[in-house]
């Protein structure tokens, strides 16, 4: 029987998946606060470019890509900082539906590949937040794609240089690019041709040329700070046990995190495992598979799992920094799917799916969910609370600056404590009144938005939090998403707003 192709003209679905990736990461887009890496970025905007190149470097792990670009675009409030990532992310739902039809040839799986991206509630949230993350993601697709398009015989002159720009601007974007030449390494020595490996070895040797001369300054820089300028990295992150391996697959592929009511993920994460599990035997398995299909599943698991076993070492284990498998791991998940005979659970299990990520990222946005910490609320409640000769004490590395960006109201007539590990200093005596704005301590290596509420008296969680439960005279002012706001007030001092 003679196979007819399905007919390569824009149809309905492809307009409401579209229409959908839009609506969910700009709707209410500038509503939460800026968080603490966002403000950064809005910082590098507006610094001049010698001291946004000298900020962005002592970070030491941080790439320079993301900041530079967004100098191009204009930037005003929340809205116009996000709006960059939202269309990068929207371009990426595009992007995954050409790649996924142009290496299977398949305009059914590559749409349910763009729903699948569309309604991805963690790529909904890295959409809507002004980080690098949706750019790693558009820059690690468009990468994979044109290696596959080469091994697939497109070795015109323009592929590789293509192929090699992508690769060197996914290389400045975030340092888990580095997993893509890793991955392909094991593809060229295994699949291609003794030709096709020496010119990829040139295009990657060219491609790596700049994140190398910023990883020299990096590694002279913290040679020259015997070790100290890498040291801190990561401390906020704990180190992943193998129950978190799971939780990350299912974070990234249903947007499940964790987080109370398991029971309405567990359709959409079996349904998932499915999916990944069939991809996996198929692309993995005795039956002849393709180039494209063993090389993202590869490229699906490999930085999960190398991060895994260095992060027991080294605190790297993010959920978010594995964006860069996230192309991959969907496109896997869905051509498992696809090879099941039976056309209802083709069609059921990527839908259960799709569902439960739309439910979820709309009841996220509805319960404010996916703000971190409620900084512009607190900013507020404390610029009419305060009064002339009041004090305030906040932790420079993680509220200052955001702090700072929402408090709209002049800070010379009170005294500003920006406690930090290096000093460890705290206000002695204490002031008459001494308002303390102390954010949520608590850190997931899974969850993206706001975090379970914590006791700010609770000792063991901060060096603060020590300090305040040694305190007789401490009340709670002010509470909201992600932070507390506490009061110190002398006896015979008032403890409310004038």
């Amino acid at each position: 029987m003679r196979h007819t192709t399905q007919p390569d003209r824009p149809g309905w679905t492809l307009v409401l998946i579209l229409l959908a990736s839009w609506t969910l990461r700009l709707i209410d887009l500038g509503w939460a606060s800026l968080w603490i890496d966002e403000k950064l970025v809005e910082m590098w905007r507006h610094q001049s470019p010698a001291d946004a190149y000298s900020s962005i470097l002592s970070f030491g792990t941080e790439m320079p890509l993301h900041a530079l670009l967004l100098r191009l675009v204009p930037v005003e409030d929340e809205l116009t900082l996000r709006l960059p990532s939202a269309l990068l992310g929207m371009l990426g739902v595009a992007l995954v539906i050409a790649a996924a039809r142009n290496l299977f040839h398949d305009r059914s799986l590559a749409l349910w590949c763009g729903a699948l991206i569309a309604a991805n509630p963690l790529h909904v949230w890295l959409s809507r937040t002004a980080r690098a993350y949706t750019l790693v993601f558009v820059l690690a697709l468009f990468a994979t794609y044109l290696f596959l398009r080469i091994l697939a015989g497109s070795r015109s002159r323009s592929a590789w240089l293509a192929f090699t720009v992508a690769s060197a601007a996914a290389y400045l974007a975030h340092f888990f690019c580095l997993f893509l030449p890793l991955a392909q390494a094991i593809t060229v020595l295994r699949d291609a041709p003794r030709e096709t490996r020496r010119r990829w070895i040139l295009a990657q040797s060219l491609a790596a040329l700049p994140v190398a001369l910023w990883s020299a300054q990096i590694i002279v820089l913290n040679l020259l700070s015997d070790g100290r300028f890498l040291g801190s990295h990561g401390d906020w992150l704990r180190t992943p046990t193998l129950l978190d391996l799971p939780v990350t697959l299912a974070n990234l592929t249903t947007g499940y995190d964790g987080r109370a009511g398991a029971w309405m993920w567990a359709p959409a994460v079996g349904a998932a495992g499915v999916g990944l599990w069939r991809g996996w035997v198929t692309a993995t398995g005795k039956s002849p598979a393709s180039v494209a299909a063993r090389h993202l599943a590869l490229l699906a698991g490999l930085p999960i799992a190398l991060s895994f076993v260095v992060a027991q070492s080294r605190p790297i284990y993010l959920d978010r920094y594995f964006v860069v498998a996230l192309p991959a791991l969907v496109i896997l998940m869905a051509t498992g799917w696809r090879s099941l005979r039976s056309r209802l659970l083709r069609v059921t299990l990527p839908a259960l799916v799709i569902v439960t990520g739309v439910t979820v990222i709309a009841v996220d946005l509805q319960a404010g969910a996916h703000e971190k910490v409620a900084w512009r609320q607190a900013g507020l409640y404390l610029a009419s609370a305060v009064q002339p000769g009041d004090s305030v004490l906040l932790d420079r590395s993680v509220a200052l600056d955001p702090f700072q960006h929402y408090f709209l109201r002049t800070t010379d007539d009170l005294a500003l404590w920006a406690w930090s590990e290096s000093d460890g200093a705290f206000p002695n005596p204490l002031p008459a009144r001494l308002w303390i704005v102390y954010p949520n301590p608590h850190t997931d290596l899974h969850r993206q938005g706001a975090l379970p509420g914590f006791d700010p008296l609770e000792p063991g969680l901060t060096p603060i939090g020590d300090w305040l439960a040694g305190q007789p005279t401490v009340s709670e002012a002010a509470a909201y998403p992600g932070v507390t706001i506490l009061l110190i007030a002398q006896p015979g001092e008032s403890g409310t707003a004038p």
